[in-house]
């Protein structure tokens, strides 16, 4: 496997997206939105920029983060 710095995750359902951004960023977690019409409806999500500089603590705050997250928003998963 080739780790990428650029995380995206697709939601279900797009129409969520800004609760989605606001939780994210209420816990710390800065992303940036893709957003219909930036892009088609079922390519709605957010992605996270991953880098050298992160610390393990921050790696560790955005895994529980997104984990949180799956528990409360619907992230499409990949098949």
């Amino acid at each position: 496997h080739v780790l990428l710095p650029s995380l995206e995750s697709p939601l279900v359902d797009g129409r969520g997206i800004d609760s989605v951004a606001t939780f994210l960023l209420a816990h710390g977690i800065y992303v940036t939105v893709a957003a219909y019409p930036l892009v088609p409806k079922d390519q709605v999500g957010f992605r996270i920029q991953v880098t050298a500089a992160n610390t393990d603590e921050e790696l560790e705050q955005l895994n529980t983060t997104l984990t949180k997250l799956a528990e409360r928003f619907q992230v499409r998963r990949k098949t």
